[in-house]
C-alpha cells in the first residue's frame, strides 16, 4: 500500500512538472514554428533522485542513461589518480551482488542490448540503448551496476592493467597529448588541469578498499540523475524507475571544493615535441560565467571566425590557394564550475606556425575595429538554432539532453530558452565581446610540435628577453648638471636620484636640522601643485614611490615611477626642485616631525650609544650633530630659515641626476634639459 501511494503521489508531481512547462510564457517567447518542443516529464523520487523522460514514438527504441555527479575534478583525496575512470571500468557491466559479470554479458546478447560508460571531470555516466520492449532488463542492468557493485578482486587488477596500458598509449597519443599540455597550462588552481585518466603513478596507489570507498561515498540517488528516451509511456517508466530505484539509500555527498580559476595576467605558452609529422595547436582566452549572455555572442564570434568552411579564417588559412593550415576551428563552451573558454584550435605544418598565428590576431583585431556584418549573425543564428534541433533527433540525443539541462540548468524543460538568447545576439554584441574576451593578455597556447621542427621566422610568441645589465652614460648639461643615464628595457619602471650638496656639514651650528627641515619642505607643495593634498594627490594618480630628505653631505630627491610617466613624473620633480612654495602653515608640523625623529634615536640602545660616541669622537666638527637637529636648535627653525638655505644650495654645478629605465638615453637627456636646463 506504501509503495501505491508513492506511486500515486510521483505521477501527481509528474503532472504538475508537465504543466509548468504549459505556462503561457514557454510559447509566447518563441512559437512552435521554431522550437522542437519534446514530450518531456520530470519527477525526483524521495530519495532524492532526478529521473527525466523524452517520450518518443518515431522508433520502437529506447535509451537510458544515469549520471553520477562525480568525475576527475572530484576525487578529494584520490585527485590526480584517475579514481572516477578506474572505478567506471570496474562498474560498468562488471560483476555485482545480483550477477555475474558473464551473465551480464549473455543477457546483452540475448537482449540485444548495447551497453557502455565514460567519466568527465565532472560526471561519470553509464549508458545503455535497445528495443523498448527490452527496457526492464536494460534499466535493471544499469541500475545494478550503480547499485550493487562487488569489486570481484580478478575484475579489479585486470582493469586496472588495461587503464596502465591506455595511460602508456596516451604518451603517444597526439590529441590527448596537446590536451593534457593545454589544460596544465590553462588552469592553476583548479582541479581540471589534471588528466581524467589519472597521473600513472597516482593511479598505481589505487587499492581495491579506494575503489569500495570512493564508490560508497559518490554513488547516490541524491548525486545521481536517471533520464529515459524512446517509445514508452510516463507511466511506464516511473513505475518501473521506482521499482528499481526506490529503495536506494540516500547518503550524505561530501562537496569537493574546486576554487576559482584566476584570469591570466600575461599570455601563457607552452610547446611540447612529440611524434608527429603534423604540428597543432589550441588557444584558448577564459571567457565568463554560465548563463551570461556573452556566451550566447561568443558563440556567434567562434562560428564567424572558424565556424565552417566559408568562415573568415578558414578562407585565410585553409581554403585558399596557398594553404597555411590543414585545418581550423573555434568554438565557446560554457562552463559548469569554472569560466567558459573560447577555443581555436589548428593543425599545420610548424614552420607557418608565427604567420598563423599573425594571421588569426589581424583578424580578431580587424573584428574589435570593424565589427562583423549582419549577415554573418543571422547566417550563425540559422546555424545555431538548426544545430540545436539536430541536437535532439535520437533517443540517444534526447537522454543526453534532458541528463545535461538538470545537471546544468536545473530544470529539462529549457526548449525555448536555448533559442531566445541565439536570436537576440547582436553584431555589435558580437564586437563587443571580442573586445572584451579575446585579449593577448588572457591568451594561453599550447603547441604540439614534431621532434627537432622549427620555425623560421623570428618568433610572435611570448619570449623573455634576454636580460641585459644596463650601460651607464654621464653627460652634462649646459648648466652645469651632470647626468648619468642608463637604458634599462629588462624592467618597466624608471629609477631616479637627484642629489644636490647641501646637507647637514653646511648648516649653521646653532640651526642643526636646517637642511632636513628644507627637505621635508620640498613635499609640501609647489607653483603648480600648490598644497601638499594637491601634490601627494598627482603622486598617488601616478602611483609614484618619492623620497626628499638630507643626509650629512646631500639633500636629495629619489623615487620610482612607471613606463609612461616620464614627463608627468619629471615635471613633479622639477616643480619640487625649483617651485616649492614653503607654506607657512606647515612650519609647526615639520618642526614635530624632527623632534620625534631625535626621540626615536632614545628608542634603541644601538642609536642612542651612536648619539653619544659621534659627539665625544666628533667633537666640535658638524659629524658630531644628529641630521635632524637637537631638539633646542629644531623649535627655532622657521620657514625663513628653510628658504634661505635651499636658495643657498640649489646650484647646478653643485648637483647630480640619476636615472635608470626603458628609454634611450639621447631621450632622457633632451627631457631633463627641458626641465632643468634653467636653473
Amino acid at each position: 500500500m506504501k509503495r501505491l501511494v508513492i506511486l500515486v503521489l510521483l505521477l501527481i508531481l509528474s503532472a504538475t512538472s508537465f504543466a509548468a512547462r504549459d505556462l503561457p510564457i514557454f510559447h509566447e517567447w518563441l512559437p512552435d514554428s521554431i522550437v522542437t518542443r519534446g514530450k518531456i516529464h520530470h519527477w525526483v523520487l524521495p530519495n532524492g533522485l532526478n529521473v527525466a523522460f523524452w517520450e518518443n514514438h518515431t522508433a520502437p527504441v529506447v535509451s537510458c542513461k544515469i549520471m553520477i555527479k562525480t568525475g576527475s575534478a572530484h576525487e578529494g583525496e584520490y585527485l590526480g589518480a584517475g579514481i572516477s575512470h578506474y572505478l567506471e571500468h570496474v562498474v560498468s557491466g562488471g560483476t555485482t551482488s545480483k550477477r555475474t559479470e558473464n551473465e551480464y554479458k549473455e543477457l546483452t546478447q540475448k537482449y540485444a542490448l548495447s551497453i557502455n560508460a565514460y567519466t568527465s571531470r565532472d560526471v561519470t555516466v553509464y549508458y545503455g540503448q535497445g528495443s523498448s520492449k527490452n527496457f526492464v532488463q536494460l534499466l535493471s542492468m544499469l541500475s545494478e551496476f550503480v547499485r550493487y557493485c562487488a569489486f570481484d578482486s580478478f575484475e579489479v587488477a585486470r582493469e586496472k592493467n588495461v587503464i596502465l596500458q591506455e595511460i602508456r598509449k596516451g604518451r603517444e597519443e597526439s590529441g590527448r597529448i596537446l590536451w593534457e599540455l593545454f589544460n596544465e597550462t590553462f588552469y592553476m588552481l583548479s582541479p581540471y588541469r589534471h588528466p581524467i585518466i589519472g597521473y600513472e603513478e597516482q593511479f598505481l596507489k589505487l587499492r581495491r578498499s579506494d575503489l569500495i570507498n570512493y564508490y560508497n561515498s559518490k554513488y547516490a540517488p541524491n548525486n545521481a540523475i536517471l533520464a529515459i528516451a524512446g517509445d514508452l509511456t510516463p507511466n511506464e517508466v516511473i513505475s518501473i524507475a521506482e521499482s528499481l530505484f526506490g529503495d536506494w539509500e540516500r547518503r550524505t555527498i561530501k562537496s569537493e571544493c574546486i576554487p576559482a580559476e584566476p584570469i591570466p595576467v600575461a599570455p601563457r605558452v607552452a610547446e611540447k615535441e612529440a611524434e608527429v609529422k603534423v604540428a597543432s595547436f589550441v588557444m584558448g582566452f577564459p571567457t565568463t560565467w554560465r548563463g551570461d549572455f556573452d556566451n550566447y555572442a561568443l558563440s556567434f564570434l567562434a562560428y564567424i571566425l572558424a565556424g565552417y568552411p566559408a568562415a573568415r579564417l578558414n578562407m585565410k588559412l585553409v581554403n585558399t590557394e596557398k594553404p597555411l593550415a590543414h585545418s581550423i576551428n573555434a568554438y565557446a563552451p560554457q562552463g559548469r564550475i569554472n569560466r567558459g573558454t573560447f577555443i581555436i584550435r589548428c593543425s599545420f605544418d610548424y614552420e607557418n606556425r608565427d604567420t598563423i598565428i599573425k594571421i588569426i590576431w589581424n583578424e580578431i583585431d580587424r573584428i574589435k575595429q570593424y565589427g562583423v556584418t549582419r549577415e554573418e549573425v543571422e547566417k550563425s543564428k540559422e546555424a545555431f538554432c538548426k544545430n540545436l534541433m539536430r541536437s535532439i533527433e535520437s533517443p540517444s540525443s534526447q537522454a543526453s539532453v534532458l541528463m545535461y539541462r538538470i545537471l546544468n540548468d536545473g530544470t529539462p524543460f529549457t526548449d525555448g530558452f536555448w533559442y531566445l538568447p541565439y536570436r537576440r545576439v547582436t553584431p555589435e554584441d558580437v564586437k563587443r565581446v571580442a573586445e572584451k574576451y579575446l585579449l593577448r593578455n588572457r591568451m594561453v597556447l599550447a603547441i604540439l610540435k614534431p621532434k627537432g621542427a622549427a620555425t623560421k621566422l623570428d618568433s610572435l610568441l611570448a619570449k623573455a628577453q634576454t636580460a641585459q645589465k644596463p650601460n651607464f652614460t654621464l653627460r652634462k648639461l649646459p648648466n652645469g648638471i651632470k647626468l648619468i643615464l642608463g637604458e634599462n628595457n629588462n624592467i618597466p619602471t624608471f629609477d631616479f636620484a637627484i642629489y644636490l650638496l647641501g646637507g647637514s656639514i653646511y648648516e649653521p651650528k646653532d640651526k642643526a636640522g636646517l637642511a632636513e627641515f628644507t627637505a621635508l619642505y620640498l613635499g609640501e607643495g609647489t607653483r603648480k601643485f600648490p598644497s601638499f593634498r594637491a601634490l601627494h594627490q598627482k603622486l598617488e594618480d601616478l602611483q609614484m614611490d618619492i623620497v626628499h630628505d638630507a643626509g650629512m653631505h646631500t639633500i636629495f630627491i629619489k623615487g620610482k615611477f612607471y613606463r609612461g610617466d616620464f614627463d608627468e613624473a619629471m615635471e613633479i620633480v622639477s616643480q619640487m626642485l625649483l617651485y616649492p612654495k614653503f607654506p607657512e602653515a606647515s612650519e609647526e608640523k615639520l618642526r614635530e616631525n624632527l623632534l620625534a625623529e631625535y626621540n626615536s634615536l632614545k628608542g634603541s640602545w644601538y642609536s642612542e650609544a651612536r648619539v653619544i660616541f659621534d659627539k665625544k669622537f666628533f667633537g666640535d666638527h658638524p659629524y658630531a650633530r644628529p641630521v635632524c637637529g637637537y631638539p633646542e636648535t629644531i623649535k627655532k627653525l622657521t620657514v625663513k630659515d628653510a628658504k634661505l638655505y635651499w636658495s643657498s644650495v640649489l646650484d647646478p654645478s653643485r648637483m647630480v641626476i640619476a636615472i635608470s629605465g626603458p628609454m634611450p638615453v639621447d631621450e632622457m637627456e633632451r627631457k631633463l634639459a627641458r626641465l632643468f636646463g634653467k636653473i
